[in-house]
């Protein structure tokens, strides 16, 4: 549950600071990369290891389940994505 925890929260941290920092930058590309690989090694580490699956991989055993979560994601993303990058007006320039 650790390695699920901080990978995903490295992941959010690096998409949330894609929009600050530029895309190309070190500091969100490190957080990116290393959240996918935490992120990684927990569902390798649910599968393989774990006496007790924090999150079982047989809730993706049917297609209409599998469609449902990707529509969830996808609605989530097209609800979402106005807000995150809409652009700010700089505050020191005068509106007409």
């Amino acid at each position: 549950m650790l390695f699920v925890t901080v990978g995903l929260a490295s992941l959010i941290v690096g998409l949330i600071w894609g929009s600050q920092y530029r895309w190309p930058a070190v500091i969100t590309s490190v957080f990116v990369i290393f959240g996918v690989l935490i992120l990684g090694i927990g569902i390798a580490w649910e599968k393989l290891g774990a006496t007790e699956a924090f999150l079982p991989l047989a809730v993706f055993g049917s297609l209409s389940s599998i469609a449902g979560y990707l529509c969830t994601f996808i609605q989530g993303i097209v609800v979402g994505s106005p807000s995150q990058f809409r652009r700010k007006a700089p505050a020191d320039v005068p509106r007409s």
